[in-house]
């Protein structure tokens, strides 16, 4: 078969990436210091017990905020395929389901014993009271958030000082 020049396998010679030789950095005190070996490669053990605890601790938080999101997902099928109304995800946020309501937007990447058993926990007394708790916590002081941006944590501490 003979090529095309131009089509999405072959591009146009013209079009084509030219790759350049990477060049040492003139100034070495500018450099990007070199990637971390992953510890599987033979490193010290301190250094792989300390990749291991770290990658745990990133799962631990996406698993949480996977879980926290699929409730509002579910808040969210459940008004839409339910009671026919269009939910934001902002507003799903603040509302509320019954355990029963839960288990009938299940959603197909769960384990269908796990839907039901955060089914019956998002829907307990419990779980309202927490959320709402820490809702209040998280809105009495809007400005007192620090998520990691440009501002720093004594600026933040400064906030909370002056807002007393």
């Amino acid at each position: 078969m003979r090529q095309r020049v131009g089509d999405t396998c072959h591009p146009h010679p013209a079009n084509r990436l030219v790759l350049r030789r990477q060049l040492p950095h003139p100034n070495p005190l500018r450099q990007r210091p070199p990637a971390p070996r992953c510890p599987s490669d033979g490193g010290p053990p301190e250094l792989k017990d300390k990749w291991m605890k770290t990658l745990e601790r990133c799962y631990e938080k996406l698993a949480r905020n996977q879980i926290y999101n699929a409730r509002i997902y579910a808040v969210v099928a459940y008004y839409a395929e339910i009671i026919h109304q269009t939910v934001k995800f902002k507003d799903a946020k603040l509302k509320h389901l019954f355990s029963y309501d839960y288990t009938l937007v299940h959603f197909r990447w769960t384990n269908t014993d796990a839907w039901f058993k955060l089914s019956a926990w998002w829907g307990s007394d419990e779980f309202k009271r927490l959320s709402a708790m820490k809702r209040n916590a998280r809105l009495s002081v809007p400005d007192a958030q620090n998520h990691g941006g440009s501002r720093s944590t004594a600026r933040t501490q400064q906030c909370l000082v002056t807002m007393k």
